[in-house]
C-alpha cells in the first residue's frame, strides 16, 4: 500500500471507529458540518482538532476532506472544528469545549504529542472515544498515521542520488514537540549518514514555520560561502519553497532541493496527501536540468 492509500485509508478507518461505536444513536437526516465550535443538538459529534494553520495541508486539505468523509460515512454525524494555532495551552480548552459541545469521538492532531495525555484522559472521563491523528499519542484508544520513517528515507534517498552522491547540504527537520518529525529525521539520517553527502548544519525548527527555515537558509548563507552548500534537505514543502525564496534566492540558484514528502507539512506532491493517485509516488532524479529547462542547474524532482 503506498502512502496516499494510507493517509486515505488512516481518514476513512477513524470515521468508520468513530460512527461504528455510536451506532446505537439513530437517525437518518444528515447534519452539517460546523468549523464554528458549535456542537449538534442531536445525531453524533465528531470533534476534529488540528495543531496548526502555518501548514496549508490542515485548512485547505485535511478539514475539508474529514468532513467530506464523515458526510459520506455517517448520515447524522456533525464535524465540530478546532485549530490550535501551534498554542498548546488553546488546543487544551478547545479539547473541554468540544466535551461540553458532546463530542461522542475526538481527533486530535496534537501540538505536542507527549504532553496531550492529560487530554486525552479528559476526553475519556467524558466518555468520548479518542483517536490520535497523524502524530503519536500513546495514551489514545486508536492511533492513524503513515510510515513516517520510510517518508524520511525516501525523501534523503532522492536528494543523494540527485546530488550525485556527494556535496554538502543544510538539513531543516520538523518540530522537536512532533513525534512524525523525530521519525522523518530518523529515516533521513539512516540514508544521509551512510551516502557520500555531508550535513554542514542541521535545524529543528520548533514549530515547522517556513520563516524559521527560511531565516535558517539565510543565516547559513551568511556563515558559508555559497558554493559549499549544495543541496537543501526539507522535510516539507512549505520550507522547501521558502528556502528558495528571499534574500538567498540569487545565491543559492542551482541548488538541490529534496523532494517534499514531509509530514505536515505538505501540498498535492506528498505521498501522504489523499489527493494524490495511486503511482504518483514515483520520484525522479534529474541532476542535469533545472527549474528554468537549461542544463547544469540540477535539482531533485517529483514527477
Amino acid at each position: 500500500m503506498n502512502r496516499s492509500s494510507i493517509r486515505i485509508a488512516a481518514v476513512g478507518a477513524a470515521l468508520l471507529l468513530g460512527a461504528g461505536g455510536l451506532s446505537a444513536c439513530g437517525a437518518n437526516d444528515a447534519q452539517s458540518g460546523d468549523d464554528s465550535g458549535d456542537g449538534a443538538s442531536d445525531g453524533k459529534v465528531i470533534a476534529l482538532l488540528l495543531p496548526e494553520s502555518k501548514t496549508t495541508r490542515y485548512e485547505a486539505f485535511d478539514k475539508p476532506l474529514f468532513e467530506a468523509a464523515v458526510s459520506d460515512l455517517c448520515d447524522d454525524c456533525t464535524v465540530v472544528y478546532y485549530n490550535a494555532d501551534q498554542d498548546e495551552t488553546k488546543q487544551t480548552q478547545q479539547v473541554d469545549t468540544a466535551i461540553s459541545e458532546g463530542a461522542n469521538v475526538v481527533v486530535l492532531d496534537p501540538v505536542n504529542g507527549a504532553g496531550a495525555g492529560g487530554m486525552v484522559q479528559t476526553a475519556q472521563d467524558a466518555g468520548a472515544k479518542v483517536i490520535a491523528y497523524d502524530r503519536l499519542i500513546t495514551e489514545a484508544d486508536y492511533y492513524m498515521s503513515f510510515d513516517n520513517e520510510t517518508v524520511g528515507k525516501l525523501q534523503a534517498e532522492a536528494l543523494v542520488e540527485a546530488m550525485g552522491d556527494k556535496g554538502s547540504i543544510l538539513m531543516l527537520n520538523g518540530a522537536p514537540s512532533d513525534p512524525n518529525a523525530a521519525q522523518f529525521k530518523a529515516g533521513a539520517h539512516s540514508v544521509l549518514d551512510a551516502s557520500g553527502v555531508k550535513i554542514l548544519e542541521e535545524y529543528d525548527n520548533p514549530d515547522w514555520s517556513p520563516e524559521n527555515a527560511q531565516s535558517f537558509v539565510n543565516d547559513m548563507l551568511s556563515k558559508y560561502d555559497a558554493d559549499q552548500i549544495n543541496g537543501v534537505y526539507a522535510a516539507n514543502d512549505g520550507r522547501s519553497r521558502r528556502c528558495r525564496r528571499g534574500p538567498h534566492r540569487r545565491r543559492s540558484r542551482g541548488r538541490r532541493a529534496a523532494p517534499d514528502h514531509g509530514s505536515g507539512r505538505r501540498d498535492r506532491r506528498d505521498p501522504a496527501d489523499p489527493r494524490r493517485r495511486a503511482g504518483d509516488d514515483d520520484l525522479q532524479a534529474d541532476p542535469d536540468r533545472g527549474r528554468d529547462g537549461r542544463r547544469g542547474r540540477g535539482r531533485a524532482r517529483q514527477r
